[in-house]
C-alpha cells in the first residue's frame, strides 16, 4: 500500500519544480528596453541611445513623485524643458545598465525645423553602479566641430503637439574644464509630447 502513495506526492512536486525552474529562468533574463517610435501624434514618449545603450523613462516608484518635472513647453517664450530619469535596480546593474539622468532644455522654439546649437543645453549624470561614483557629462555648444542636432519635426499649437529628434556629444568635467577624451554619444533621440498651453509640467510617459 505504501508504494501507491508515492504517485500522488510526486504529482504535487512536479508543478512546484516547474514553477521554481521558471522563476530561475526569469531571474537570469536581463530586461530589454526599446526606443519608442519617432511619432508626431502627441504620444507622450521620449528616448535616446547613450553610447548605444537605450535610455527611456523607467516606470517605477521614482516616477510617481509629484515634484518630478518631466516636460514643459511654453508657446509664448519658446522654452522647452524635459528630463529623462532611469533608476537602475539590482537586476539592471547586473545586466550592465546604470542609473542615469538626462536634463535637456532649449529656447526660441517657435516653428518646425533645425534649432541652432547655442539655443540648446544638456547634461547627463551617470552612476555606473549602485552607490558608485557620480559622473556629469555636459553638451558644450562652444566647442568647435561639435556634433549636435535638434530638429522640431512637428509643432501644432492648435492640438498642442510638439515632436522632434536630437543627438549630441557630451563631455565629462566641470563647465569650464572638461576631458576631450571622455565623452558620451547621444544618438537616435526622439520625443513626442502633447503639452499644456500654459507651459506647465506634464506628468507621466506612455513608454
Amino acid at each position: 500500500m505504501k508504494p501507491k502513495k508515492i504517485i500522488p506526492i510526486l504529482a504535487l512536486f512536479i508543478p512546484l519544480l516547474f514553477i521554481l525552474s521558471s522563476c530561475d529562468k526569469n531571474d537570469n533574463t536581463c530586461p530589454v528596453y526599446e526606443l519608442p517610435p519617432a511619432t508626431q501624434t502627441g504620444e507622450n514618449t521620449i528616448g535616446c541611445l547613450v553610447d548605444d545603450v537605450v535610455m527611456v523613462p523607467k516606470i517605477g516608484w521614482s516616477w510617481n513623485m509629484p515634484y518630478t518635472r518631466r516636460f514643459r513647453y511654453n508657446e509664448e517664450t519658446g522654452e522647452m524643458y524635459f528630463r529623462i530619469k532611469f533608476y537602475a535596480d539590482e537586476k539592471d546593474y547586473e545586466c550592465g545598465y546604470s542609473r542615469r539622468l538626462l536634463v535637456f532644455s532649449a529656447n526660441d522654439i517657435f516653428s518646425e525645423g533645425e534649432i541652432e546649437a547655442d539655443k540648446f543645453s544638456a547634461t547627463i549624470r551617470i552612476t555606473p553602479e549602485y552607490l558608485g561614483d557620480l559622473k556629469t557629462y555636459r553638451y558644450r555648444s562652444t566647442m568647435s566641430s561639435i556634433s549636435f542636432q535638434l530638429k522640431i519635426t512637428k509643432l501644432d499649437t492648435g492640438e498642442n503637439i510638439i515632436s522632434g529628434i536630437f543627438s549630441f556629444e557630451a563631455y565629462y568635467g566641470m563647465p569650464d574644464d572638461y576631458d576631450p577624451d571622455d565623452k558620451l554619444n547621444v544618438t537616435q533621440g526622439r520625443f513626442d509630447f502633447n503639452y499644456r498651453q500654459d507651459g506647465g509640467n506634464l506628468d507621466g510617459y506612455s513608454n
